[in-house]
């Protein structure tokens, strides 16, 4: 199994990585992870709206209050350790417990994926994934973006084995998306 840790501010273009992924490699069984999946499931359990407020409090809440810094990337690694897939791909790789993570599974691969604030902001605002990002204001999403477990992304992504600046057209994307199909799944297959 190849897995591949995503990493990047929000809507920075993660979600269409695997997407486009998915697409290169038709025949190959993928699969998503979320770290956001992990988050939503509590949540959920506690009548919490996904909001991304709530998306972003909850993970600060369950790290300080149990004082594990990687209680969610614990989680997340016995999902992976059920998987029988080609590969795994985990989506919103935030601290750096779960950079370690990956960094311990055999064939891993990090995966920067980002753009510009601006560029963010307005694919927030069209896609309104979360509750009430369809109404999001600038200084909003800014402090959505500066929130405690979102802080490391920059530092994380600067490490990572490929960064993708998806600032242009899905095509440009898509380019390096088979750049990483080539020159790191191939090879591993």
């Amino acid at each position: 199994m190849i897995v591949i840790g995503l990493t990047g501010e929000k809507r920075g273009g993660k979600g269409t990585f695997t997407e486009l992924l998915s697409q290169l490699l038709p025949h190959a069984k993928i699969t998503r992870l979320g770290f956001g999946d992990i988050v939503g499931e509590i949540c959920d359990i506690l009548g919490l709206p996904r909001t991304r407020d709530n998306m972003q409090e909850v993970p600060t809440w369950l790290i300080e209050g149990s004082g594990n810094k990687g209680i969610i990337t614990d989680a997340m690694k016995r999902r992976i350790e059920k998987l029988d897939t080609d590969i795994a791909i985990l989506d919103g790789i935030r601290t750096i417990p779960d950079k370690t993570m990956l960094e311990t599974l055999p064939h891993h691969l990090l995966v920067y994926v980002t753009a510009s604030f601006e560029t963010r902001y307005q694919r927030a605002i069209k896609a309104a994934e979360k509750v009430g990002d369809a109404t999001l204001t600038r200084e909003k999403f800014l402090t959505q973006d500066n929130a405690k477990i979102e802080q490391m992304i920059p530092a994380i992504g600067a490490k990572a084995d490929y960064i993708i600046q998806n600032e242009g057209s899905l095509d440009d994307y898509r380019a390096h998306v088979e750049k990483v199909q080539r020159y790191f799944i191939a090879p591993a297959e």
